[in-house]
């Protein structure tokens, strides 16, 4: 294995955790949601979550499952950036990272 090998990271062990993170943070929200609702930082909920007004089993389904594929589209994005970065820095300064 080469050394660049070696720094390559895997694709879907860190979508599946950015995944269940999202997941996490938007059940810790939502939950924070029901016991007060007027408290400012829940205005992610309206912008991550079409038609958020109010909180029902729908309306948590929806956006716990948009939660899953945010976090699987940012451990995408994370992975193919963390992969070019070794790739780039050879091109760009002719050495190893």
């Amino acid at each position: 294995m080469t050394q660049s090998e070696a720094l390559r990271a895997p694709y879907l062990p860190h979508m599946f955790a950015w995944c269940m993170v999202l997941m996490t943070v938007f059940t810790v929200c939502a939950v924070a949601w029901l016991i007060d609702p007027v408290l400012p930082g829940h205005m992610l909920l309206q912008f991550f979550v079409p038609g958020f007004e109010t909180m029902s089993l729908g309306v948590f389904a929806l956006g716990f499952i948009l939660a899953g594929i945010y976090g699987n589209l940012l451990g995408a994005v994370y992975v193919f950036f963390f992969n070019l970065w070794p790739a780039l820095w050879r091109v760009v300064f002719g050495g190893s990272p």
